[in-house]
């Protein structure tokens, strides 16, 4: 017996006592498995074995649970009593997995800890968010799933009845026609001729012959309307062109005129002329006798250059005016008044708008 139990008197004592209980709860445990007499032994399946703890909370859950999505997803007001229970429900499961489950067994108390508060913050955070879900005020909006979409197609419906029943109707919509644009007509109007200051008289311009002295030329502008004139610059200049009366000798005199203009027009601010407004400008030039002659013998030209710019609502533009007041080679010596030019007598044209030297087109 001391081989088979080492140690001293008390170990070997304590030793058998706790195999004699094993033997005996071994026994009992068979005697309890045994058929009772004329019956027939079943094997036991899988399948009739019980629930475990697991598995039940998990179907309990899930019951639960289903049956609360339910009725929120058909729009049933459910109490928030039963979320709450749900609710603490769920996170008993998650703890229990937490501290159960063979991936955690490993985990130190700390990690298993801070998990558990994890999950109780999470838990109150959505409690307090179903409160606030189910005690809104009443007449609120619910945020069932379903009771939105059958609350859309209920308005879609209503809006394809509408346009079902409403009388088709076609409106044309025409503009109004913008209104007239009111153009200035910016022109010459008047000459006035003089000999050392005295005007001539209109029978004088016509037969009065060409004599040296101070001739002046007087030239009235208007703006004949009817829309008003904005940015205007005038001026008139007198040039003597040595050569026969030619387009060349004309265009040599307008390039004098228009190197002119800017200097001319340096210090002078545009006016703005209404309709029926007029002005003038005037230039002198003087002649000697052999000016004379070489006018008479067509040999030097005697130009007066005008020229006028304005803006209006077409846009700016500019007006030009030409006479050569070259005598005619002839035995009276009469004058032949107005002249007109080849090139730059009455020419009206479109420009770009003012510019900052005030330059000529």
């Amino acid at each position: 017996m001391e081989g088979k139990y080492p140690g001293n008197s008390h170990q070997r004592s304590k030793a058998r006592k706790s195999e004699e209980r094993i033997a005996e709860e071994v026994a009992k445990r068979l005697q309890q498995m045994e058929p009772a007499p004329g019956a027939v032994a079943v094997p036991t399946t899988t399948a009739e074995r019980s629930l475990t703890r697991s598995s039940i909370e998990a179907y309990v859950f899930f019951i639960f649970g289903g049956g609360y999505a339910a009725l929120t997803a058909f729009g049933i007001p459910v109490n928030f009593y039963i979320g709450v229970i749900l609710s603490g429900a769920v996170a008993l499961c998650a703890c229990h997995l937490l501290w159960k489950s063979p991936w955690t067994m490993g985990w130190n108390r700390l990690s298993k800890s801070a998990g558990t508060v994890m999950i109780v913050v999470g838990t109150i955070f959505l409690t307090t968010q179903g409160y606030s879900l189910t005690h809104r005020p009443a007449g609120e909006q619910t945020s069932s799933a379903i009771s939105h979409l059958t609350t859309m197609v209920s308005e879609i419906k209503v809006s394809i009845q509408q346009l079902l029943h409403q009388p088709a109707s076609i409106s044309v919509n025409i503009p109004p026609n913008p209104p007239p644009k009111l153009l200035a007509n910016v022109t010459m109007d008047s000459t006035i001729l003089s000999l050392n200051g005295v005007s001539l008289t209109q029978a004088q311009r016509f037969e009065f012959p060409i004599t040296a002295g101070i001739h002046g030329d007087e030239l009235r502008f208007i703006n004949s309307g009817p829309g008003s004139a904005k940015d205007v610059l005038y001026g008139a200049y007198a040039i003597l062109v040595e050569g026969a009366n030619s387009k060349k000798s004309e265009e040599s005199g307008f390039a004098t005129f228009k190197s002119w203009w800017p200097i001319h027009q340096k210090d002078k601010h545009p006016e703005v002329w209404l309709m029926g407004e007029k002005a003038t400008s005037l230039t002198e030039i003087n002649l000697t006798d052999k000016n004379i002659t070489d006018i008479a013998a067509n040999k030097l030209q005697y130009y007066i250059f005008a020229a006028l710019q304005w803006t209006d609502g077409a846009g700016r533009h500019q007006y030009e005016f030409c006479i050569n007041q070259r005598e005619l080679a002839s035995l009276t010596g009469i004058r032949r008044a107005g002249s007109e030019c080849v090139g730059h007598s009455f020419v009206e044209k479109s420009i770009p708008k003012l510019a900052a030297d005030k330059r000529l087109y």
